[in-house]
């Protein structure tokens, strides 16, 4: 199982099914087989950075240095690192933990245990986690479903709400639903009617 496949840096590839692990080169290209694309790994997917996979991607476990941005559904079974860089999925993206240096983009639904990010957080579907931990921003567009919300800055929900509690170091505004506890530094708002049982 220790097999390992190579994509050289600022080359293009197209892969199918990897057993075992995948290493991508600097500003390398990956697409996958079949309609729709889609690229299945059986271990983990190490990028180099500036990486771009133009598929649907599952895999282990995604490591990388850099950016890295996936055009289909990104599903991994347990940890998203990326170091000193953002991750663009345009799809949904289903993972275990999720820690990502500057930004993370999602333009479907987001579903994680625990998700952390050091700069911003945006999601134009659905989040349903355990943990949200974000040091800049989180905009979501879609329900938001979670134990914790901590983010350093501002909180910004267009729909409806489930969240056990919220603690926010700047502006808040939601959508409506249920929050328990609600901890803000700035400014509080709900477009619509909102449960709570501690402010």
């Amino acid at each position: 199982m220790n097999n390992k496949i190579s994509v050289p840096s600022r080359s293009k590839k197209t892969l199918d099914v990897v057993e075992g692990d995948l290493v991508v080169g600097r500003r390398a290209v990956v697409d996958g087989a079949g309609t729709p694309p889609t690229l299945k790994i059986s271990g983990t997917v190490y990028c180099e950075g500036d990486n771009t996979f133009e598929c649907n991607l599952s895999a282990e476990s995604l490591e990388a240095e850099d950016n890295v941005t996936v055009h289909g559904d990104l599903e991994i079974e347990n940890d998203v690192k990326v170091e000193d860089g953002r991750l663009e999925v345009y799809g949904k993206m289903t993972a275990k933990r999720v820690d990502v240096d500057a930004a993370l983009y999602v333009t479907k639904d987001l579903a994680v245990e625990k998700v952390d990010v050091g700069g911003s957080l945006k999601v134009d579907g659905n989040v349903k986690a355990e943990d949200i931990d974000v040091g800049g921003s989180f905009k979501a567009r879609g329900e938001v479903e979670t134990e914790k919300i901590d983010v350093g800055g501002s909180v910004s929900i267009e729909s409806q709400v489930d969240i056990a509690r919220l603690d926010v170091g700047g502006t808040a505004k939601v959508g409506g639903g249920k929050i328990r506890e609600i901890d803000v530094g700035g400014s509080f708002e709900s477009k619509d009617q909102l449960e709570f049982e501690k402010i």
